[in-house]
């Protein structure tokens, strides 16, 4: 077996993470949880401990024992969370849920690692996230919300959003917009038409384009009020070119 280990005692040494690295990097390589458990601690680079959530987390059922193994061993750390929720099992799930009423210190983590149940969560713990100023929040409450958004109203989810489409930042706007887009019906619409009028030059031009694909009678005739609306320039440009696809 190969020996990772600097002479420092349980210390691997970079040449030792280099090699785990090479493994870890090479998906045809199957991993042991053995192997993880008699490797893994707190003090490897935070690059090899994200590839190691990765690697863990993609084996599922017998990835969550080992998470847990790793945890009672070395306590909670970001990576086990995001590990967590790669491997996608309803014990993970309700064991990040426990973890986020009792942990504040790893909380936005916890949010980013529970999106892919955020259809089996409630909107009303999606909206709580969404309303916190972080930006990191906000984007993983759209995670959130972008699994939540099939299953619920259109009124539901501009409700949700509420908060969100005033943010200053374009990469949340962009975010809200990319949920908005996947649905239609005037009320969606009619937000995306007030999104290119007030919003920045950046998300002015995504809500443009949400509106053409989304290629309804509504978002036409948005389109060609925002044709008679806008000044001459590229968002102009590109309602007209959004309007060829609806001919």
């Amino acid at each position: 077996m190969t020996n990772y280990f600097s002479n420092k005692g349980l210390e691997i040494s970079q040449e030792g993470e280099d090699d785990i690295i090479k493994i870890l990097s090479n998906r045809k390589n199957p991993i042991k949880s053995g192997w993880i458990k008699t490797i893994y601690s707190n003090n490897l680079s935070d690059g090899l401990l994200n590839l190691l959530a990765e690697r863990i987390g993609a084996m599922g059922e017998e990835g969550w024992e080992t998470i847990k193994y790793l945890i009672d061993t070395h306590g909670v750390n970001p990576f086990l969370i995001k590990a967590a929720g790669i491997s996608y099992q309803d014990e993970s799930r309700e064991f990040l849920l426990n973890l986020l009423e009792k942990n504040n210190i790893y909380r936005v983590e916890i949010y980013e690692s529970l999106a892919c149940w955020g259809a089996l969560l409630p909107i009303a713990f999606i909206v709580k996230i969404l309303q916190e100023p972080s930006k990191r929040s906000k984007l993983a409450g759209l995670e959130l919300l972008s699994f939540k958004a099939h299953i619920i109203t259109n009124e539901d989810i501009l409700n949700a959003l509420n908060n969100v489409l005033n943010d200053f930042r374009d990469e949340i706007i962009i975010k809200a917009i990319t949920i908005l887009q996947r649905r239609d019906g005037k009320e969606i619409v009619s937000k995306l038409k007030v999104l290119v009028t007030s919003g920045s030059i950046i998300s002015s031009a995504k809500a443009i384009q949400a509106l053409g694909s989304i290629r309804s009678e509504d978002s036409k005739n948005a389109l060609k009020y925002l044709e008679k609306k806008l000044p001459q320039g590229r968002n102009l440009q590109l309602v007209q070119k959004q309007l060829t696809y609806h001919t």
